[in-house]
Formats: structure tokens, C-alpha cells, sequence
């Protein structure tokens, strides 16, 4: 299955969240979206896992993926920076196999010695494993559904 979110979508995204919940926060999750499936073999759909975050911080700073696989806190990936929007930096990484994809998360942002983090409200932002496609954003028409959570849905049409 194909991603729903390209670039123009997250940056609309990106500054539609900076107008209206992004302070007090100084990073923020922006978007995910990703495929998790059933391990069965023969499976014609490809599994991935993106995740965007964004911040005011100078581009030199390090956004980190702080995360936990069965409960064990062991990943921490960098973030790549992938566009620039006026005062706002946006932020990407991305899972290519089921194998590396976290179950629960928080994104973290290190300037000097302090670290600031966008955990959810203190709850870790979670995916539930074989969910199938999930996503936080999804384009409706001309508009673009923001959901508060990450969840599983069916973009497929109806016939």
C-alpha cells in the first residue's frame, strides 16, 4: 500500500499545528503513518513505518527517537531534517521492516544538555502490532483529517 501522506500534506500540516496546539511543547509529533501486518508469508502488501516531527529549534538541533519494542527501551534513531518551513523544522524517520518497528515511542529533542520531549501527555505514543495501515493525518477531499491518537483504518474504497 502506497503512503497517503506526501510532503505538501505534512507541510500543511506542519503549519496548521504551529498556528493552533504546538506551545508549550518544544518538539512535536507531527504525523505517522505505517503498514504493519500479519507475519504470513506470501503477503502482497509492503510493511513500513514513517514518523514526522517538527520544532522551532535551529536545524542543528538533535531530534531523537526514544523507544521501546516488548517493553524494552532500547532504540534511539535520529530523526533527518526534510524541510524547512518559515520559522518551523520538520523532521522524518522511517521504519523499512516490521522487524525494527517500535511499539511504543516518545520524540525527544536535545539542545546542550537539556532535553525536551513530545510523550504523548505523559501516556508514550503506541502502536498496536498487525494493525494494518495506521496513520495520525489522512487526506479527505481538500481537507486533511488530524486524528488526536494513532489508529488503524481502511483507505481503501468502497465498491
Amino acid at each position: 500500500m502506497d503512503s497517503l501522506l506526501n510532503d505538501d500534506i505534512i507541510r500543511i500540516l506542519a503549519l496548521r499545528k504551529a498556528k493552533v496546539d504546538f506551545k508549550p511543547l518544544r518538539v512535536r509529533l507531527l504525523a505517522t503513518e505505517g503498514h504493519w501486518g500479519n507475519p504470513l508469508s506470501g503477503r502482497a502488501e509492503e510493511d513500513f513505518f514513517t514518523i514526522w516531527a517538527m520544532t522551532f529549534q535551529e536545524e542543528s538541533s538533535d531530534v531523537m527517537l526514544q523507544a521501546a519494542r516488548s517493553g524494552n527501551w532500547n532504540i534511539y534513531r535520529p530523526f533527518e531534517l526534510t524541510d524547512a518551513v518559515e520559522t518551523m523544522y520538520i523532521y522524518r524517520i522511517r521504519f523499512d521492516g516490521p522487524w525494527e518497528y517500535p511499539d511504543e515511542f516518545v520524540v525527544r529533542l536535545n539542545i546542550g544538555n537539556e532535553a525536551f520531549y513530545d510523550n504523548n501527555k505523559g501516556r508514550n505514543f503506541r502502536v498496536k502490532p498487525y494493525s494494518q495501515y495506521f496513520t495520525t493525518a489522512a487526506p479527505a477531499g481538500a481537507y486533511i483529517l488530524d486524528f488526536k491518537d494513532i489508529r488503524s483504518i481502511n483507505p481503501y474504497p468502497l465498491f
